[in-house]
């Protein structure tokens, strides 16, 4: 989504992205990791108010998320900046 903060930002984005939904019994989180695609037009500077989405459409099956003991539900997102910081130190 655009945002006031833009033009600061690198583009296309490019670093791996990890989504977790973490599970409060601490048992069975449910984890996948994706790999933007630079050339998709999701991940380029947004010229209008939302990029076309993106990401895991098969994140979780509903049946994970139907638990009557607990309502809550925490997601944790990852951006690997290891790349980002290794071309900070060639500059």
């Amino acid at each position: 989504m655009k945002g006031e903060h833009d033009a600061l930002l690198q583009w296309p984005f490019f670093l791996p992205v990890t989504l977790k939904l973490l599970n409060q019994d601490k048992r069975r989180h449910v984890i996948q990791s994706f790999r933007p695609e630079p050339s998709s037009c999701s991940f380029q500077r947004p010229k209008y108010e939302m990029n076309v989405a993106s990401g895991c459409p098969w994140f979780a099956p509903l049946n994970v998320l139907d638990n009557p003991s607990d309502d809550t539900m925490v997601f944790k997102c990852i951006i690997d900046t290891t790349e980002l910081e290794a071309m900070d130190m060639l500059n």
